[in-house]
């Protein structure tokens, strides 16, 4: 019983946070490289992400963990502009320019 109020819970967040950002499940779904249905079941509560998907979501986005697994009751408002704009850009750049966007973030993480 506490497991299926996890699920809804990190769904709702999950959602409230695509929506917040003017994403559809299905661009939110690609921008994470999982199926649509997944991420429907995943924001119904119908089960938990696995935990690359949970992994994509944090590094895609500016969402905490802390705030995805409720240990935070962070207001989504408060998302800054700049935050949002950047994530626009890089959602639509063509697939190879972000690989090496990718590859230049992980390059200067390390």
């Amino acid at each position: 019983m506490h497991n299926t109020k996890i699920k809804k819970e990190l769904g709702l967040r999950i959602k409230s946070y695509r929506k917040q950002i003017g994403k559809t499940q299905e661009e939110f779904s690609y921008l994470l490289g999982i199926e649509q249905a997944n991420l429907s079941k995943i924001e119904n509560g119908k089960s938990f992400p696995d935990i690359t998907t949970l992994c994509t979501i944090i590094q895609k986005t500016s969402v905490s963990v802390e705030f995805l697994l409720g240990f935070l009751k962070k207001d989504l408002e408060k998302q800054t502009s700049i935050d949002e704009k950047l994530f626009e850009l890089i959602i639509n750049l063509p697939e190879e320019i972000k690989v090496n966007l990718k590859n230049l973030l992980f390059s200067i993480k390390k």
